[in-house]
């Protein structure tokens, strides 16, 4: 029970880390802003990583944390959480100086990020709190006495 709670704390504080990261990113005003190569949705594949980044923080955070929540549950929290954080990102960036905002295609590549890091993670969590179960209850083999 320790080592499951050592690990969420870990998951809650990178999911927390991530949330700091993401409220300095969008706090750069528009000169600030390092300007990268003329690649056409470049930021959209950012916005996509950056969420997805995010949505599987907070998925292993809360699968590890809610474990008798139905799987669904947990990731329709993860989505409807990163749907939400995007929009007030993208409001957020509407407020910071000369820097645009409001863009609902950055907004749709946040949800994107947030639907497959929420599906991927919790797959790959499942999956490997599955085999942690399945050693737990696996015969130790024939023991003579």
């Amino acid at each position: 029970m320790a080592a499951t709670s050592t690990r969420s704390r870990w998951f809650w504080v990178g999911f927390g880390a991530w949330c700091v990261l993401l409220t300095i990113l969008s706090s750069i005003s528009g000169p600030d802003l390092p300007e990268g190569p003329e690649i056409p949705h470049l930021d959209k594949l950012v916005h996509l990583i950056m969420f997805m980044t995010g949505a599987a923080l907070l998925t292993l955070a809360l699968e590890e944390s809610l474990a008798s929540w139905p799987d669904w549950k947990c990731s329709l929290l993860v989505i409807g959480s990163i749907a939400l954080i995007g929009f007030i990102d993208e409001w957020r960036q509407l407020l910071t100086p000369e820097r645009t905002g409001g863009d609902w295609q950055d907004w749709i590549a946040n949800i994107a990020g947030g639907i497959l890091g929420a599906v991927l993670f919790g797959h790959v969590f499942r999956k490997h709190r599955g085999r942690e179960q399945s050693r737990e209850t696996a015969p130790t083999g024939d023991r003579e006495t």
